[in-house]
């Protein structure tokens, strides 16, 4: 691979890694696990687990495309 193709995955990598943690946010610990909590009734709603299933996902290909992306603007330098 030539360094000008490294530099371009690097930083498209890193756009989109951008991009997906500005819309669904960094990934955390703290998850509700889709309890919904009423005055005296607590359920499970699926659509909410199902939800921060995907934002969870979704966080983390965000986070480890900017790793990986800033890994092969790295690359590039050192190569070229």
């Amino acid at each position: 691979m030539t360094t000008a193709v490294l530099e371009i995955a690097g930083l498209v990598m890193n756009l989109v890694g951008v991009v997906l943690l500005f819309l669904f946010g960094m990934p955390y610990r703290l998850r509700t696990g889709g309890d919904v909590a009423t005055w005296r009734i607590a359920k499970r709603d699926p659509a909410i687990v199902s939800a921060e299933r995907r934002y969870t996902i979704l966080g983390w290909a965000g986070l480890i495309l900017i790793v990986v992306g800033t890994g092969a603007q790295i690359a590039a330098v050192i190569k070229g």
